[in-house]
């Protein structure tokens, strides 16, 4: 009987991290930057060639 009760409070127990909550935030937050990098990167390497490449002929009045 006694096994029957050890393995109820294992189960209402919950299980431990792997990591810490920080570390997890952490990775988290650097996969969002480094995905965003990966998208904004070329598109502003391309608009920054067109302006260098093709500057404006008329100045801004």
């Amino acid at each position: 009987m006694s096994g029957t009760t050890n393995t109820s409070v294992a189960m209402a127990l919950p299980p431990p991290h792997v990591l810490e909550i920080w570390a997890i935030v952490l990775v988290i937050l650097s996969t969002v930057l480094v995905m965003s990098t990966f998208i904004f990167g070329p598109t502003v390497s391309v608009i920054i060639y067109r302006i260098w490449r093709y500057p404006l002929q008329q100045p801004l009045v």
